[in-house]
């Protein structure tokens, strides 16, 4: 109740036009079209129980793509693998779930890093 009370009240001062309120304002009401993107929903299936062979076809990571959405086993340029949900493939980095045993946790990976994926 108290916290419904302090909300109306920043309102009804900002309300008057004052400098100060108006950044405030517009934080408060920010949208997605204003610049602020939450991450994508979380996916709902888990990948696979197994680790996929690499390929012996070294594909690079602008074929990437073609694996939105779906589970793809990513091979890092560092020696490491593992199951990735890509949401959005850029010019440079693909963004999406990475599993972590237990879960999926949000990441960002520069498509430089990636040696080779494969998409199930």
């Amino acid at each position: 109740m108290q916290l419904e009370q302090n909300k109306n009240s920043l309102f009804d001062k900002c309300s008057m036009q004052k400098p100060y309120c108006q950044k405030k304002l517009t934080a408060m009401q920010r949208t997605n079209g204003q610049g602020y993107q939450p991450p994508p929903p979380v996916p709902l299936i888990t990948p696979p129980p197994f680790i996929p062979p690499m390929p012996a076809f070294q594909n690079g990571a602008m074929g990437m793509r073609g694996c939105l959405n779906r589970n793809t086993y990513v091979w890092l340029a560092n020696g490491t693998g593992y199951w990735y949900f890509p949401t959005y493939i850029g010019r440079q980095t693909a963004i999406g779930f990475r599993w972590r045993g237990f879960g999926w946790i949000y990441q960002r990976i520069s498509l430089n890093n990636i040696i080779t994926f494969q998409c199930f």
